[in-house]
This record gives structure tokens, sequence and C-alpha cells, in this order.
């Protein structure tokens, strides 16, 4: 009696020994499954995202560069999304090793390899960050010289006018308007001294552009100050007339 049941301990720890064995496996091999899909998920976004960070794409205007510009940021936040996962994936590799399972090598050179590639697009991302970011700053420079120039453009022509009254009231309305429009210069010298600061800066770190940006400031601070001399020009003239 005592040997059946000695016999049937054994075929019983026998049983637990190979249902454990046999568990293990399956959630290795789990868990393995898991690795390749994973992985072969993440190299797939990788290979997208390197072919995006290749692309050529050049902005002509503001508007295409802000387009580029957003469309780089949700590249940025995909990346973002992916560090966890990236995380995961990389303890789940050392599950695996830890495991002794049969394909460590291989494991270890995948995520060498998908860990070594992320952190390549994350620098090239960043560096195209500064690139996108610099042509939108250059061509919004030149959207705010275009609308001073427009606006300077615009006093010019009313300093310029060679009405300087024909009677006393005339005289003094005139004046009164001009020295309104003198207050406007005086209001608007901080925005030009902004478009001045700002093209400074884009001439220490703008890789393109520099002599046009040159060019065109040269043009602008030579029209601002022809605005300023034809104002106390105007002003004068105006002022002799009310003396008459």
């Amino acid at each position: 009696m005592q040997e059946q049941l000695d016999k049937l301990k054994e075929n019983w720890d026998y049983l637990l020994e190979r249902t454990t064995d046999k568990g293990q496996k399956l959630n290795e091999a789990s868990r393995q499954q898991r690795f390749n899909t994973s992985i072969r998920d993440f190299e797939f976004w990788l290979s997208e995202a390197e072919g995006l960070l290749a692309m050529k794409d050049q902005a002509r205007d503001l508007t295409s560069a802000g387009n580029l510009l957003k469309k780089h940021q949700l590249l940025e936040a995909e990346m973002l999304a992916r560090e966890d996962p990236l995380k995961d994936l990389n303890g789940l590799a050392k599950e695996l090793i830890s495991s002794g399972t049969f394909n460590i090598e291989q494991i270890e050179e995948k995520m060498n390899g998908v860990n070594e590639r992320f952190k390549n697009v994350q620098s090239l991302a960043a560096a195209h960050h500064e690139k996108l970011k610099e042509t939108y700053a250059l061509f919004q420079f030149f959207q705010d010289l275009d609308d001073e120039e427009a606006w300077i453009e615009e006093k010019l022509l009313r300093v310029s006018s060679q009405d300087c009254g024909r009677d006393l009231q005339s005289v003094q309305n005139l004046l009164k308007k001009h020295r309104r429009l003198e207050g406007e210069l005086v209001a608007h010298e901080p925005a030009v001294q902004n478009v001045l600061d700002t093209a400074e800066s884009l001439k220490d770190k703008a890789a393109v552009g520099k002599e046009e940006i040159q060019e065109r400031l040269a043009q602008f601070v030579q029209h601002w100050e022809k605005l300023k001399e034809l104002a106390k020009t105007r002003g004068v003239n105006l002022e002799e007339s009310l003396q008459y």
C-alpha cells in the first residue's frame, strides 16, 4: 500500500514538474512573441521617422515655413510618445535575457540597434527643428520688414506734399495734422528698433539669407532716415507758412 502511495506521489510530482516547466516555456514563448512583434513595430516606425527626416522640403514663404514646422512638431510629439514603449521593450528584452532564452545574442543585437537608431533620430530631429525655426524666423522677419516698408511708404507720401496751405486756417490745419504724424513717428521708433534687433540676431545665426538681410536692412534704414528728414523739413515749411 505504501509503495503504491509513494509511486502515486512520485507520478504526481513529476506531473507538476512537467506542468510547471510547460507553463514556463509557454510564458517565455509568449514574451518572445511579444518582443518580436513590438520590436518589429518599433523598427517600422523608426524607418518612417528616418524617411521623414531625410526629406528635403524647402519653405517658399512664411505660410509654408509654418506648415513644415508644425509637421515636424507632430513628429517630435510622436517621438516623445515612443519613449515609454521603448523603455518597456528594453525591460522585456532584459527579462528574456535573464531567463536564458535560446536567442540572447539576437535579442541584444536587436535592442542595441533600435536604441542607437532612436538616439540618432532624436539628434537629427533636434537639429532639423533648429533649422526650421531659423527658416521661419527669417520669413517672419521679411514679412515684418515688408509691413514696415509699406508703413514708411504711406508716410512718405504725406511728408512729401508741397501743399503748405492757402490761408491761415488751412495752414493751421495742415500743421496740426503734421504734428500728429510726428507723434506717430516717435511712437513707431520701438517697432523700427525691433526690426534692427531682429536683423542683427538673424545675421549671427542664419545659415542662409545673410546678404539679403543686409541689403534689405540697409534699404529700410535709408527709407526710415529719409522719412524723418522729410518730416522735419515739412514741419519747418509749415511753420514758415504760418508766419506769413
